[in-house]
């Protein structure tokens, strides 16, 4: 059972072998976090244990455990969240950087508008071997994110300064531990479909890492690049099938997901699971245009491999 909210918020950092990496966003993570408030990074079961790595940077508000959910992102974050002191909950990546003032931002905002249930911002993308300067003092002039925006627009990356009220992630089943990768899709899916009030913060609240999938001497690369098309593709299409009652009466966002599917399925050369995609019940409405955009994501794929 999660404990009770003693603390104002809770950082959520999964990460498994980037040992230099973590330092960082564990650093930039202490910097950020409102009094009172805890950082809680969730070791996957890292080679190096990031208890070592980390020793050196023991706080008050800050907790090294070991996941003891599935192994994998997803659940690293679900472990976290049941073992967080606070009410709301801020993931980050264990590669990204934290904005100074975004955190204190999202306690305010909460304060003046207390229906609010999760929200994400912009983002700051930043490569490595520059060097990352603080933002200037937070200003947001974002808003609530409406059902009539794309579903593009509605959604944001588990990566985005998202941040979620613990009560409404669990009671959303928390993130599916099966998905390899875009589990944040599918959670966002189901976020969308209860129907809760959520804001964007168009402020960047978060840096985040442009990496290599090979990653950079004893830390792993980026987890996306690494994954696949084939296996990316599975992914797309059991976000599909479980969301498949919401996404009926969502068109946007079917189509969305779908473009995504056929992308993936055509970088992989998967010409017949693209072509049955295509005529799927899914895909009804729209099996021309999907068609259409198959057929030119395997001649671009074609053209790279040649």
């Amino acid at each position: 059972m999660p404990e009770a909210a003693t603390a104002p918020l809770t950082i959520v950092i999964p990460t498994y072998d980037r040992p230099l990496l973590v330092r960082a966003a564990v650093l930039s993570a202490l910097s950020a976090i409102p009094e009172g408030g805890e950082v809680i990074v969730v070791d996957d079961h890292s080679r190096l244990p990031a208890a070592e790595s980390l020793a050196d940077l023991a706080r008050p508000g800050l907790r090294v455990l070991l996941n003891g959910c599935a192994r994998g992102p997803a659940g690293a974050r679900n472990f976290g969240v049941g073992q967080a002191r606070s009410g709301m909950i801020l993931f980050l990546d264990d590669d990204d950087l934290m904005v100074s003032g975004y955190p204190a931002h999202l306690l305010d905002l909460r304060r003046s508008a207390p229906h609010l249930k999760y929200g994400f911002s912009a983002i700051e993308p930043f490569a490595d071997g520059r060097e990352v300067a603080s933002l200037p003092e937070y200003v947001d002039t974002g808003g609530t994110i409406l059902a009539t925006l794309t579903f593009r627009k509605q959604v944001g990356g588990l990566g985005c300064g998202f941040w979620i009220m613990r009560d409404h992630f669990l009671s959303l089943g928390g993130i599916a531990e099966d998905l390899l990768v875009n589990e944040d899709t599918d959670f966002s899916c189901r976020l969308l479909a209860a129907d809760e009030p959520g804001w964007f913060s168009d402020g960047p609240g978060v840096w985040v890492r442009q990496h290599s999938a090979t990653g950079d001497g004893a830390d792993l690369g980026n987890l996306t690049r690494r994954t696949g098309p084939a296996a990316r593709a599975g992914c797309f299409w059991a976000i599909l099938l479980r969301n498949a009652d919401w996404l009926a009466k969502n068109r946007d966002a079917r189509r969305h997901i779908l473009k995504r599917l056929l992308k993936m399925q055509a970088k992989a050369g998967l010409m017949g699971q693209g072509l049955a995609t295509c005529r799927s019940a899914a895909a009804k409405g729209m099996r021309a245009e999907l068609g259409a955009y198959f057929v030119l994501n395997i001649a671009l794929y074609r053209f790279r491999r040649d």
